[in-house]
């Protein structure tokens, strides 16, 4: 093999190296994957009654940032002195305190990023007296 041969042939790895060093993690894993969103947990539907609290936790796994929805029959949920919701990187947690009948019907977490939306619902059932 002629030295020019074996020039031309360690370029050439050193070229595919390099482009390859870009696309790789140390783990040989692509460094750039796929934006993915899943539920981690399902709500589970609640029989309360009038004047208890009711707690619903919402988790989802996916590409970073996520946002997290809380719907009440279709409507957005809005925060007062007796609703509240707390969300982190991963979780959303609504709580009501000192329930109503009118707190009673679907409650939903809706989660997104850049791949998709994801959703779970809970019904709270007829609020006993």
């Amino acid at each position: 093999m002629s030295t020019n041969s074996t020039e031309s042939s360690i370029e050439k790895v050193t070229q595919q190296k390099e482009e390859n060093d870009g696309d790789s993690r140390k783990d040989g894993l692509p460094s750039t994957s796929r934006p993915y969103i899943r539920l981690a947990s399902e709500l589970r539907n609640l029989t309360k009654d009038l004047g208890d609290e009711v707690r619903f936790r919402c988790e989802a796994l996916g590409t970073p940032p996520l946002t997290f929805s809380w719907l009440k029959n279709q409507a957005l949920v809005e925060k007062s002195r007796r609703i509240k919701i707390k969300t982190r990187e991963n979780s959303s947690r609504l709580v009501i305190q000192h329930l109503d009948v009118l707190d009673s019907g679907y409650y939903q977490c809706v989660v997104s990023n850049s791949a998709a939306s994801v959703n779970t619902t809970s019904v709270l059932r007829k609020l006993l007296a």
